[in-house]
């Protein structure tokens, strides 16, 4: 960065100058005037300095005052006697207000501004005098990185933080980024994490989801920032409180349309721009759903709660899609009425539903389920249903539970270990332990107790936590011909438990 100067002059009010002239043997520097003070920066007005956003942006200013006498003969300023402001304004930029980056002589800091082009004002304010002098330069910000993995951590009082682990284009770099929603402005980061994903849609809110014990909202993209108008109940017909917490939701690409379950065991259909009215049961009666997905772009295979069995819900089809305000009962047979639901997911492939469920008797069962169009209506049908056997007492103290959805295998977790019981080509059923390997084959060992367990696309994460060794998550994928081999593919450095996780 090139040196500025500037060159700060003497007294201008008459009363200074009545006693400058009135002593003048007390005064070494005399009042100059027609200074342009732009060309001091040696960059003309509408040079433009371009910055990586959440880079330090560095510019050293060297404060020379014009000695007595001489016309361009300088000598060095006292930076104690002057005031400085490094001033973003906000005027044709993405901010609503001007913007203080710094009150030192020198500019160094992190630039937090979002994506875009700004106007830069350096003033430097004489004490004594109260006169200032102000110049400026064009200012652009671009993104450092275009994608990433977006974890959201929660501390041991339940508050909430994003980190960040990104990569640079066309660098083998990879960013870690902490604070995100503190800079971000977004207010509700207590009550413990419940989720953060992705959301791509030209109807509802495109960016990053957040869902926290006190509300749910997302950030924009790229610059990762906040509106007030970014939460849920922006979009609801009529707001309810009680369903501004949310446990997960579901983008149906098919429909454009997001389900979304709600604290409360509600089910809101967010689609095109607007959140409709809860979806009941059959005959209008309103029952509580378990937060897990399953079902394909025509039909959602839902768990009732209140009935302990599954129901279905069913898009409707028509040239402006609308929502059916009804879940309807399902097939006696494939209802599983009285079992407990554990764990639901759906196939990448959004065809199937693999759900993990308890009988009565205790029992563990995995059940593989097929939507089906039944002359213009879909229908839920088991394809195979497979009780876990052997040693199930891992299973029964599970902290954490997953479905690979690339192959369909079952995960959980208790302190530092991973099980497995599905392997469908050869009919696996026992619970086994879970081997990791990195990439060449050398085996990963986890020491710290695990804190989550969960899908990433179509990887699985495994989150670790100690108060010695902060965080780790793993980064795994699985082997189609043997679910008992998980390979690490990358590992991220946390500074809080993880509890959710998302790419984008």
């Amino acid at each position: 960065m090139k040196r500025i100067y500037l060159i700060l002059l003497g007294l201008i009010l008459g009363i200074y100058m009545t006693g400058c002239y009135g002593d003048k043997g007390n005064y070494d520097y005399q009042w100059i005037q027609d200074i342009e003070i732009d060309s001091l920066f040696n960059f003309k007005k509408d040079s433009t300095i371009t910055v990586s956003r959440s880079q330090v942006l560095k510019i050293d200013v060297d404060l020379k005052k014009i000695i007595l006498g001489t016309e361009n003969e300088t000598e060095v300023a006292n930076p104690e006697d002057y005031i400085y402001e490094w001033k973003v304004l906000a005027n044709n930029s993405t901010l609503d207000e001007d913007m203080i980056l710094s009150t030192e002589k020198n500019l160094n800091d992190t630039i937090w501004l979002g994506e875009g082009s700004y106007q830069v004002n350096y003033s430097v304010t004489e004490k004594n005098s109260g006169v200032t002098w102000i110049t400026y330069f064009k200012l652009r910000v671009v993104t450092r990185y275009t994608g990433g993995h977006i974890f959201l951590t929660e501390d041991a009082n339940q508050n909430i933080e994003i980190e960040l682990w990104a990569s640079v284009p066309d660098n083998e770099e990879r960013v870690h980024e902490t604070g995100v929603l503190a800079r971000s402005g977004f207010p509700y980061t207590k009550g413990g994490a419940k989720f953060v994903k992705r959301i791509t849609d030209n109807y509802a809110g495109s960016g990053v989801w957040i869902a926290t014990g006190e509300n749910t909202g997302w950030l924009n993209l790229p610059n990762f920032d906040w509106s007030e108008e970014n939460l849920i109940g922006m979009y609801m017909t009529v707001p309810d409180e009680n369903d501004y917490i949310i446990e997960n939701i579901v983008d149906v690409t098919n429909t454009q349309s997001k389900i979304i379950y709600c604290e409360s065991g509600h089910i809101l259909v967010l689609k095109r721009g607007g959140i409709n009215p809860t979806i009941t049961y059959t005959n209008s009666m309103e029952f509580k759903a378990a937060p897990y997905f399953g079902g394909n772009d025509d039909a959602a295979l839902v768990w009732d709660e209140t009935n302990k069995r599954f129901v279905m819900y069913q898009w409707a089809q028509s040239t402006m899609p609308t929502v059916e305000p009804n879940c309807y009962e399902t097939t006696e047979e494939y209802a599983y009425q009285g079992y407990e639901l554990l764990y639901m997911t759906e196939r990448s492939n959004y065809v199937n539903t693999i759900a993990v469920l308890q009988d009565p008797e205790n029992n563990y069962h995995v059940c593989n389920f097929e939507m089906r169009d039944n002359g213009g209506s879909y229908i839920n049908y088991v394809v195979s249903d497979y009780e876990i056997e052997g040693d199930i007492s891992s299973l029964e103290n599970a902290s954490y539970m997953a479905i690979d959805k690339s192959n369909g295998f079952f995960y959980w977790a208790q302190g530092n270990k991973i099980y497995v019981s599905y392997h469908p080509s050869s009919s696996v059923s026992d619970c086994v332990e879970v081997s990791l390997q990195d990439t060449e084959g050398n085996t990963v060992t986890i020491t710290d107790d695990i804190c989550m367990l969960t899908q990433c696309n179509n990887n699985l994460c495994i989150a670790t936590w100690s108060d010695t060794n902060k965080g780790k998550a793993y980064i795994v994928s699985t082997n189609q011909s043997d679910s008992r081999r998980l390979t690490v593919q990358n590992i991220f450095e946390t500074n809080n438990p993880v509890k959710s996780v998302t790419t984008w």
